[in-house]
């Protein structure tokens, strides 16, 4: 065998065994499953330079090669084996940088600039950022490991391209701009395309790095059309896991200790993203089945030990502090809640019964109690980067909390129990309040930056959910203006983010869409109260006191039920004047036209002149 990852330092252009041709890959694969294992399992060192491809794989289907390799055996096959192909000889150039292409690929990636990259100290200083902000909630990589290969110069491009475009967000602009980029959009657009090429050309011969690349590629989301989205290259870093075993528990038994680590740190990243996005409600489907994944828990001891790293590389790579290992040990315990709920309120044709919804409600409660002292809010005082995990991980829970909740409420509807709504409506409402003070603290200590993508999604379920109590016809006039100024703050909260994270752009607008034509804004009329004005009424005009004529306010009431859910009036007045809001819940800006556009009005100067709501 070649070198592995557990070698402290692998040699490079060990391509572990002869590689065998694809014709003869079947044969081989039934050969590996016959023989004795001899030593634990890791993925070789593969330089890319080399004219094969290493493949590890878990075979657990009843196959012609899995029927062959217990009889050839007679033993308890191997199930997870390794195989390295060979290329297609067609293509390959033994004195490229990359044998597996041909002079025009070459051509085509070097005039995309795909390995081309910032200057070296800038370029460690997007790894250092990289480490320091998406890491803790992502632990996807040997860090020792990859600065071995990065300060020696063999690092994987695809890779590298991967963590610079994930480490966009949270750089400073200054340093984005020292890269020739003009704002953070651009960079990540670059910077994703360039790893998308790579990948897709056939750059990357690494199994693993093609997993992790494909994991990092999976957070971003700045353009809302592309086919390759985040979905995309989750549900390929799932293809990959799965195919390598990580899902299956006894596969580990058969890997290297720092193998073990790190592919068991992978597949928890990948099962709590894809409970996460179903949570957020952004994906239809969960990648995973419970039933066939019984991966161990995650450990403190899952990571390195502060001595594992080199002196030479603690300029980028900082000990992992105790309350980072904790975040995702508990954040996985959350995911698994998570998956239990998604599979009983989820299930098509299925109606959650008494008792799974009690568990469901334990198993949040009991999470919440369980959590280390040391995970509790009340022990900090203040925020910054060596904490803010803690408020990255109550901010998932409360939101699930609140998510469950309005799910229950729709249940005790359908059963027509007042009683049990208000009960769980008012649990509901609880979670929004202590997810709201979460992100409000994470504002007042400027700490927002440093918080995933995933923390400002919560914000948005809560700002929905609170434009859904406002406009429930049911909605206190006392408590409607408790939310509406709610729902001011957390769209300052929203718009602080966009600085650093352009989906949030998206999100914003439709919320100021929503606002102004509800009539939401804190300067408005109630949108319940409208109903009681009809247009026509006298009113005293402000300018000269003379008797005139109020136009009638947006009611935007939901009181229309249909087949149990609630349809929007459409009364609305969708000509009013949203000049009111124009420097509150509407950012300041020389151009309406997208909002006119949208509603469908006719006269822009609706909404940048206020005098034209008494005329």
């Amino acid at each position: 065998m070649g070198c592995s990852i557990e070698d402290e330092q692998p040699e490079p252009g060990g391509g572990g065994d002869a590689p065998t041709r694809e014709e003869d890959v079947h044969f081989r694969i039934c050969q590996e499953m016959s023989r004795a294992r001899a030593a634990a399992m890791s993925p070789s060192y593969q330089a890319q330079n080399l004219d094969r491809r290493e493949v590890i794989e878990l075979h657990e289907g009843i196959n012609s090669m899995t029927i062959l390799g217990e009889v050839l055996g007679r033993q308890r096959p191997n199930r997870l084996v390794r195989v390295v192909v060979a290329n297609d000889g067609s293509k390959v150039c033994t004195h490229q940088p990359f044998p597996g292409l041909d002079h025009a690929d070459m051509a085509y990636i070097a005039a995309k600039g795909a390995l081309d990259f910032p200057p070296p100290r800038i370029c460690d200083a997007l790894v250092r950022v990289y480490f320091a902000c998406v890491y803790p909630y992502a632990p996807i990589l040997d860090r020792v490991k990859f600065m071995q290969d990065y300060r020696a110069d063999r690092h994987s491009s695809f890779l590298l391209q991967s963590i610079l475009a994930n480490a966009v967000p949270h750089a400073p602009k200054e340093l984005l701009q020292e890269a020739g980029y003009t704002d953070r959009v651009a960079a990540q657009r670059s910077l994703y395309s360039k790893a998308r090429l790579l990948y897709d050309i056939g750059c990357e011969k690494s199994q693993l790095h093609l997993l992790q690349g494909s994991v990092m590629l999976s957070s971003l989301s700045f353009s809302y059309a592309i086919d390759k989205d985040y979905r995309y290259w989750l549900s390929n870093a799932v293809r990959i896991a799965t195919q390598m075993g990580l899902h299956r528990n006894y596969v580990s038994e058969t890997l290297g200790a720092r193998t073990k680590r790190l592919f068991r740190r992978i597949w928890w990243v990948l099962y709590n993203r894809d409970t996460l996005l179903t949570i957020s409600g952004v994906d239809n489907l969960r990648r995973f089945n419970d039933r066939y994944c019984d991966t161990a828990p995650l450990t403190e001891s899952d990571w390195e030990e502060d001595t594992e790293i080199p002196v030479q590389f603690r300029d980028i790579l900082c000990p992992i502090p105790r309350l980072q290992k904790l975040f995702m040990v508990e954040y996985s315990k959350l995911s698994i809640i998570s998956g239990l709920f998604i599979r009983d309120f989820k299930t098509p044709n299925k109606i959650p019964s008494a008792e799974e919804i009690a568990h469901v409600s334990n198993e949040i409660c009991s999470w919440r109690k369980q959590l280390p002292p040391e995970m509790q809010i009340g022990t900090f005082q203040e925020w910054s980067s060596d904490n803010i995990w803690v408020l990255v991980l109550f901010a998932m829970g409360f939101r699930l909390e609140a998510v469950f909740c309005r799910a229950v409420k729709d249940h005790y509807r359908t059963q027509n129990d007042p009683a049990s709504m208000q009960r769980v409506a008012q649990r509901q409402e609880s979670a929004m309040f202590e997810l709201s003070t979460i992100i409000q603290r994470a504002s007042m200590h400027e700490v927002l930056h440093l918080c995933p993508l995933s923390f400002m999604t919560c914000a948005s379920t809560i700002l929905a959910m609170r434009i859904e109590i406002a406009l429930d016809p049911t909605t206190s006039s006392r408590k409607l203006l408790a939310t509406k100024t709610q729902i001011y703050a957390e769209l300052e909260y929203l718009r602080e983010s966009c600085e650093y994270w352009s989906r949030l752009i998206w999100t914003l607008r439709m919320f100021e869409a929503v606002v102004a034509r509800t009539g939401l804004g804190l300067t408005t009329a109630s949108p319940n109260e409208a109903k009681d004005r009809t247009e026509g009424t006298p009113q005293t005009n402000p300018q000269d006191g003379t008797p005139g004529f109020q136009k009638q306010a947006p009611t935007g009431r939901m009181d229309n039920w249909e087949g149990g859910s609630i349809a929007a009036s459409t009364d609305a007045d969708f000509s009013m004047s949203m000049a009111d809001d124009a420097f509150g819940i509407l950012p300041v800006t020389d151009n309406y036209n997208w909002l006119q556009n949208l509603l469908g009005m006719e006269h822009t100067s609706d909404i940048m002149d206020p005098l034209n709501d008494f005329l």
